[in-house]
């Protein structure tokens, strides 16, 4: 095991505890295990839910009972993703852009949270959970240090990109209704911001174009240029 990410997840465990059993709420910083060098990251703004503190500690699933988690759990990710990952919906809805569908297949990913409380809405943290966000901010950046993905990937452009220290942040595809492809840096890495897959309610054109330019910008070419016209509505992509 990697003796840096090992000492982080120490201190995530020793310091997020405490505050998540202030606010009675379970936490977790990964969905996936944690992998060295990975092709993407996949960073989404926080666990939903809202499980309590006190069933984690019960939970044998996440480590001996009375105690919230362990190191070997917490770098395994979620329990509940490593058992149902396929039924995922934000796994389900990344499947739908071939680019990504590719590195899901190949396992050569992260999928990590940027705040690890788990909550039903991001909405209030900012002003709920403020000292919690901050320690989760400082300790997410640690971790993109640490493990240095080659590229991230923010799930959400109507707000989650906006949220995050996303340097030289641009829209590089803008769709009918919302954001498809945004870019920007993190500590030197490159971010994109794609629409967050949970819902992917864009069209089978959007889908296209957004995979397009991605490509486009991965190898460093010219991006084709798109524009989206209204459409109909009957024909968005469904959840399922």
């Amino acid at each position: 095991m990697n003796i840096a990410l090992e000492n982080w997840a120490k201190r995530v465990i020793a310091e997020v505890s405490k505050v998540a059993s202030e606010a009675e709420l379970d936490f977790y910083p990964l969905q996936s295990a944690a992998k060295m060098n990975p092709e993407i990251m996949f960073l989404g703004l926080n666990p939903g839910g809202g499980a309590t503190y006190e069933s984690q500690c019960n939970n044998l699933d996440w480590g001996p009972k009375g105690i919230p988690i362990t190191v070997e759990r917490l770098l395994l990710g979620n329990p509940d993703y490593e058992k149902n990952a396929q039924n995922w919906s934000i796994r389900k809805g990344l499947n739908k852009i071939p680019s990504f569908a590719k590195v899901l297949s190949t396992g050569d990913y992260v999928f990590a949270n940027y705040f690890y409380l788990s909550t039903p809405n991001f909405n209030d943290i900012p002003t709920k959970y403020k000292e919690a966000l901050a320690l989760c901010e400082r300790l997410t950046y640690e971790l993109i240090d640490i493990i240095k993905p080659k590229k991230i990937i923010i799930l959400g452009t109507s707000s989650s990109i906006d949220r995050l220290n996303v340097v030289k942040r641009k829209v590089l595809l803008q769709g009918f209704r919302q954001r498809l492809l945004m870019s920007g840096y993190i500590n030197d890495i490159a971010v994109y911001a794609i629409p967050h897959p949970s819902t992917m309610a864009i069209t089978y054109e959007e889908i296209a174009a957004l995979d397009k330019n991605f490509n486009e910008c991965i190898l460093g070419n010219t991006l084709t240029e798109f524009s989206f016209v209204p459409v109909n509505w009957d024909n968005l992509i469904s959840k399922n």
